[in-house]
């Protein structure tokens, strides 16, 4: 058994399409199963039960998934970090975001002020919500900085909390209602609105309930998976945005911002895998401690809500 063939079983049964999966590993879909009948002959036992309509993991495939895919992250990242080290004279620790969010000044200052001295280099990647976990998960990324209050709940990950937030209402300017003192919901439940909830898959019932009963109105809400998806449905008119005041505002000169809703669980956490072994990503986590409360004081004019 090799690297490669744990890294095609894993693409597989990860989207359960022998044909995309075949796209995302520059293979071909009939060399990538002849790889995977190759595996299924080594193990024993076949890991997809799959015909012209569906494919699906069997029992034997999803247990040896369950069992081999934390080995199969861990050697991954060793091998990449190996090649890395002996191109590279820096360690690269990598810091996932959400798109179009940002990280308080504190945590920025911190890194930038860690990347002028020693061997190691502190880089911050952007993505949506979902992908940010799965990243994390499969040690694409060593840490998570995220407004995702979903993430906090995965078993196989330790967080603390940066600083609290507070939910903004984002409007163009060019609304006929944009620019007044104070604005509401209510006053907007004409207009399509946008909301972040990862994949529109983790407890969306429960935000969508809060977000009524707050309002006291049914808005017509569409769910997306990142703040820069919302922005941009923004900026074209296409509705009003619900996004976390950890937005880079200072980007969006065409919108206004309202201010909307704070929550004792509304949170910027940082988040690392709890079997993460590495002591330059744990140092980190012990010196970002010593830092907390990260609070950001944003230049950015948000307006009122209430009338």
């Amino acid at each position: 058994m090799t690297l490669y063939q744990l890294r095609y079983f894993y693409e597989v049964a990860k989207t359960l399409n022998f044909s995309k999966a075949a796209e995302t590993l520059f293979v071909s879909q009939s060399n990538l199963t002849k790889y995977i009948a190759n595996l299924e002959k080594e193990l024993g036992f076949k890991l997809f039960d799959r015909n012209t309509h569906h494919c699906r993991l069997t029992e034997e495939g999803k247990d040896f998934l369950a069992k081999s895919q934390k080995l199969f992250f861990e050697l991954n990242s060793t091998i990449e970090n190996a090649k890395l080290g002996a191109a590279n004279p820096y360690h690269l620790i990598t810091i996932g975001i959400a798109q179009a969010e940002l990280p308080s000044h504190k945590l920025l200052h911190l890194l930038n002020e860690k990347n002028r001295n020693g061997d190691i280099r502190y880089i911050i990647k952007e993505a949506t919500y979902s992908r940010l976990i799965s990243l994390l998960r499969e040690h694409e990324l060593d840490l998570v900085v995220t407004t995702d209050r979903n993430a906090r709940n995965d078993d196989d990950f330790d967080w603390l909390a940066l600083r609290p937030f507070e939910i903004l209402m984002a409007i163009h300017k060019d609304h006929p209602k944009a620019g007044q003192p104070s604005l509401s919901p209510a006053d907007l439940e004409d207009d399509l609105f946008f909301i972040s909830i990862p994949d529109g898959r983790d407890a969306p019932t429960n935000r969508i309930e809060e977000i009524y009963q707050k309002t006291g109105c049914r808005l017509n809400l569409t769910i997306l998976d990142s703040p820069a998806e919302l922005m941009l449905n923004v900026q074209t008119g296409a509705g009003i945005a619900l996004v976390p005041d950890t937005i880079d505002m200072d980007r969006y000169h065409d919108i206004f911002f309202y201010r909307y809703e704070k929550h004792s669980s509304l949170l910027q956490s940082l988040l690392w895998r709890k079997d993460e072994k590495r002591p330059e990503v744990l140092g980190l986590v012990e010196e970002i401690k010593n830092f907390l409360p990260m609070d950001t004081d944003y230049k950015t004019p948000v307006l009122g809500l209430e009338k």
